[in-house]
């Protein structure tokens, strides 16, 4: 097979190849569907003239309204099921975030922090259940409780608006306490990933730019290891976790 023959061939391959995609694109196209909606557009359009002739503009109005509905029905009636079944649950979604939107709006202009909008809560809800950890229940109060014991320690150790205090503590209910009584004095708590060792949970600290670091005392050999290397004017305050009492008579649930 000469070289002319080669290029024909693969010529002939290619123009096939052409042609069956031509034959799948057009195998694909629903025309069953396209004739089904180019009628419906005529019969339409047909009864829209047809009425504003002899009719007016309002009878016109009526029937392309009626005819609307008619065609969602027939054609869309799977999906309107599933949002009558599903309706209860999106009214309820939309309530509750314009709700939020209200309460954010309102919050901003009276330009309350996030530590007076819980202690707002609190006010409401003291003995009702804020976190549950393992055996554990957590009130309102008992958390805003700890955040004071915490804001408390931290200015005696000198921590002030606008400070950095990064807290690295694992998925248990002294965590956000400790970010609300940092928040209260008005320092920002970033919050270091709890993975983190050596090298990288050093460049974490200093990328915060850190003027005190709160962890608990089971990352204790992760600090150990970069001790050495961290800024001296870093300040590094070590808490340990102690269970909350969970006996019956201390902790009361309002469901």
């Amino acid at each position: 097979m000469n070289k002319t023959d080669i290029n024909d061939h693969k010529i002939k391959q290619s123009g096939d190849i052409e042609k069956g995609r031509i034959e799948y694109l057009a195998s694909s196209v629903p025309w069953s569907k396209v004739m089904v909606f180019v009628v419906a557009v005529c019969v339409l359009l047909a009864a829209c003239a047809t009425t504003w002739v002899f009719q007016g503009w309002q009878t016109s109005l009526q029937v392309l309204a009626i005819i609307i509905v008619v065609y969602v029905i027939l054609f869309y009636w799977r999906w309107l099921w599933v949002a009558l079944r599903t309706a209860k649950r999106d009214f309820s979604a939309l309530f509750c975030y314009l709700k939020i939107l209200s309460l954010t709006r309102s919050f901003s202009k009276k330009n309350f922090s996030m530590p007076e909008i819980f202690h707002n809560v609190v006010l409401r809800h003291p003995d009702k259940a804020c976190f549950l950890y393992e055996d554990e229940t957590w009130t309102f109060k008992q958390i805003e409780d700890f955040s004071l014991r915490v804001s408390a320690a931290l200015k005696s150790k000198g921590v002030k608006r606008g400070d950095t205090v990064a807290v690295m503590a694992g998925n248990y209910p002294e965590m956000p306490a400790i970010w609300l009584g940092v928040a209260r004095l008005g320092a920002v708590a970033p919050l270091i990933n709890t993975n983190q060792t050596g090298n990288t949970l050093l460049h974490s600290i200093n990328v915060a730019k850190c003027n005190f670091v709160i962890y608990c005392s089971e990352f204790d050999d992760a600090f150990q290891e970069v001790k050495k290397d961290l800024d001296p004017s870093i300040k590094l305050l070590k808490f340990t976790r102690r269970p909350l009492n969970v006996s019956s008579d201390s902790v009361k649930v309002v469901e």
